[in-house]
């Protein structure tokens, strides 16, 4: 795969929530944001500020095992139907919520196959749909183990109720694994499993 592009202007900034000591939010600037040239798929570095402590280590790390037909995923992420369940004085006040979604590979598509409206070549359509707000999480192998390898980016749905049509697409992580961002220096595999 080749480099991407690197995005630095205001308008596209991007940022990352935490939950604060206080209760509230943390926010975190996304930098070195580097969009993939040909998939919906983007890196970036989130500086947290981890006062001398150690980052934890993480049990999601990029595979580059093809998957198939069959292969039973899950993802996590912030669904737009969610965002305003709540109500208090009569207003929907947003409140972030994080949801679990599972789902299989219904297959893998070939590379010169055009889906509307999704971006990129090197897909899997799966059953299972997460919903807006859920896109760019990593859509994670389901198994038992320690290990939780990313197999795909959630990237959205193809819904067609009239013809019973409901499936969502995630960029293969496999065909990504080697793509090597300026912004990290190195691989997607490498990264994630240094």
């Amino acid at each position: 795969m080749t480099a991407g592009h690197v995005v630095d202007e205001p308008s596209d900034e991007l940022a990352v929530l935490t939950p604060g000591a206080g209760g509230g939010w943390d926010v975190w600037s996304v930098l070195g944001i580097e969009r993939h040239s040909t998939e919906d798929v983007a890196v970036g570095l989130v500086p947290f500020i981890t006062s001398g402590a150690e980052v934890s280590y993480s049990p999601l790390k990029i595979s580059a095992a093809p998957q198939y037909s069959s292969a039973e995923w899950m993802v996590w992420g912030y669904p737009e139907d969610v965002m305003y369940e709540v109500v208090a004085e009569g207003l929907a006040k947003p409140r972030p919520s994080l949801v679990y979604v599972a789902g299989y590979i219904r297959r893998r598509m070939p590379t010169d196959a055009d889906v509307p409206a999704i971006r990129g070549r090197h897909l899997h359509e799966c059953g299972g749909l997460a919903g807006p707000g859920c896109s760019g999480g990593p859509v994670i192998l389901r198994r038992l183990g320690d290990d939780w390898p990313i197999i795909g980016v959630y990237l959205g749905e193809r819904l067609a109720p009239d013809r019973g049509l409901f499936v969502s697409y995630a960029a293969r992580a496999d065909d990504l694994a080697e793509w090597v961002p300026g912004v990290l220096g190195q691989s997607l595999l490498n990264e994630s499993h240094g």
